[in-house]
């Protein structure tokens, strides 16, 4: 009997933590006083109802806390029940992310393949890419990381992820056997990456 009170006790916790977490993260996000976001800005949440938002709310507080697998479950609920919400894309693209996290790179692959098909303009496509690119090279898959790692260089804007993203690149050719091609990959880091 205690030990039934004790996780319930530990459940309304985890759950009050995380939508405490959920909500300073939205309050993070608004505009500032006079609208940042210009003229007819409306909120982000108009298409969506208040349970939807809660749902949302509780898996986002669960990532921030880093209950990765929780977290999981309830971005799937968010999904199954508002697939076409403003947040569906933020969703999917942290089920990715959770699942990478907990290592499960199977599942991460299927994530971040999935949100850049389903969103290839989303807020997340240079972030996807790029742990694409990695998580094929986690899983061995030298060939496929080698390829997304040059894909994500011809998309990719943030100067750290790209020369890091050089480097793994040519890390995969290595690991391909593919020197010459590996040789140039590591000049050009040393090059346009001191």
């Amino acid at each position: 009997m205690l030990a039934i009170a004790t996780r319930a006790i530990c459940a309304l916790f985890i759950s009050l933590s995380a939508l405490q977490v959920a909500a300073e993260e939205a309050g993070q996000n608004q505009p500032k006083e006079g609208g940042d976001k210009g003229p007819g800005w409306t909120p982000e949440w108009t298409n969506i109802d208040n349970e939807a938002q809660e749902q949302y709310t509780v898996a986002t507080g669960l990532f921030g806390k880093q209950y990765y697998e929780e977290a999981i479950r309830e971005y799937r609920k968010f999904l199954d029940k508002w697939p076409k919400s403003d947040r569906a894309d933020s969703a999917l693209f942290r089920i990715a992310e959770s699942n990478m996290l907990l290592r499960q790179y199977d599942g991460a692959l299927k994530g971040y393949d999935a949100y850049l098909t389903q969103y290839p303009k989303g807020e997340y496509v240079e972030q996807a890419q790029f742990r694409l690119a990695e998580m094929h090279y986690k899983v061995g898959d030298y060939g496929k990381s080698a390829q997304a790692y040059a894909d994500f260089a011809e998309v990719g804007k943030d100067a750290k992820l790209l020369a890091s993203a050089a480097y793994w690149g040519a890390e995969s050719l290595f690991n391909l056997k593919r020197y010459k091609e590996a040789a140039a990959g590591y000049d050009s880091v040393a090059k346009q990456h001191p």
